[in-house]
């Protein structure tokens, strides 16, 4: 079983920097040893990758990373809770971003340089 996308991202843009889910958006992950679904509901909105406005030049919003960007959100979004339980750590969440970026055929430069953002500065937006 190998990690996978399992569903197309179709999405409206909610303006200004808004994206919301026109249906689920399913991901299979192997981050924790077994394999894992991840379920994102239709309507969850978020602005697919949180790229700072002068880096958005090298790492635009919306490139092949949006996928695994989603994910991200709804995870951090819940912080790592599926249901009643915690499923994910926040390194296992980020490490999920990177595992989906590589599905999608993100360069390694890339996606290990957008997966250090993350660890280097998800915090804040986990702690909210």
């Amino acid at each position: 079983m190998i990690p996978k996308f399992l569903d197309p991202l179709i999405s409206e843009a909610v303006p200004p920097d808004t994206w919301r889910l026109e249906i689920r958006f399913a991901y299979r992950t192997l981050v924790t040893g077994k394999p894992l679904i991840i379920t994102v509901p239709k309507g969850f909105q978020n602005d697919l990758a949180s790229i700072p406005r002068a880096l958005t030049w090298l790492f635009p919003v919306n490139g092949r990373h949006r996928w695994a960007a989603v994910i991200h959100d709804w995870l951090y979004t819940n912080k790592g809770f599926l249901g009643e339980r915690m499923i994910f750590t926040r390194l296992e969440c980020d490490q999920i971003f990177l595992e989906g970026m590589r599905v999608m055929g993100v360069p390694w430069w890339k996606r290990h340089s957008m997966y250090r953002g993350v660890r280097a500065g998800g915090w804040v937006r986990w702690n909210k």
